[in-house]
């Protein structure tokens, strides 16, 4: 059997989501073991989750209104801030990454 690389599940890290006009800002407090490869937005379920290359999907624990689904539909790229390295240094200088990554919607009929 084929497992996917990547963190898998629920994500305990600290995120916050951003939003002016048309450009959104999610930054995940997580060293990603694999590459970021786009974000899904659940609107039956409210969870978002990133989706990493290997097929590995970690799911945010934002509580998001029901205002943002729409702004999420309309959003074409995301930017993904995440930390560079494992470890979580205590000074203001953490290097970070930034991945600029497409959104999907997903909608139950």
């Amino acid at each position: 059997m084929n497992q996917s690389q990547g963190f898998n599940g629920p994500l305990g890290a600290d995120a916050l989501l951003l939003k002016e006009d048309d450009r959104i800002v999610l930054s995940v407090d997580f060293f990603f073991s694999d590459i970021p490869s786009w974000l899904e937005w659940d609107a039956s379920t409210k969870k978002l989750a990133v989706v990493q290359m290997g097929g590995a999907v970690a799911e945010l624990a934002l509580e998001l209104p029901e205002s943002h689904v729409i702004d999420f539909e309309t959003a074409k790229r995301v930017y993904l801030i995440t930390r560079k390295g494992q470890k979580r240094l205590e000074s203001a200088n953490d290097q970070k990454l930034v991945h600029s990554v497409n959104l999907i919607v997903r909608r139950s009929l």
